[in-house]
């Protein structure tokens, strides 16, 4: 299994800098994302409250075998790196954005 997630967004950049990349302080969870139109404005993504959570749990799961990019690790460039066809799941912990009208501008989001 390979799991992509916790990824930092502009709206907690600076805490994770700060911090080492550690999660230190507790986050308001929220799963509303304002859409005006066609845009998303990615500012304005908050992490997903029980994110590193859930890929902690899914490494207890898998075992040290897992393949597990959170933090800044969660980027568009491990995720292309990754040789993801060494494994048969591959797990998201991340908000999507779908553009029905627009496909090309659908995606996962991932650590700036």
């Amino acid at each position: 299994m390979a799991a992509f997630g916790d990824a930092v967004f502009a709206s907690n950049y600076g805490e994770r800098r700060s911090s080492g990349s550690q999660q230190t302080a507790v986050r308001q969870g929220t799963r509303d994302i304002e859409i005006a139109g066609d845009s998303v404005k990615l500012e304005d993504i908050q992490p997903l409250f029980y994110a590193r959570w859930e890929l902690q749990n899914l490494r207890n799961l898998a075992g040290q075998a897992a393949f597990l990019a959170m933090d800044f690790d969660a980027s568009r460039e491990k995720l292309e790196s990754t040789k993801l066809g060494e494994y048969s799941i591959l797990h998201l912990a991340t908000h999507g954005v779908l553009d029905p009208e627009h496909p090309e501008k659908s995606g996962f989001v991932l650590s700036t």
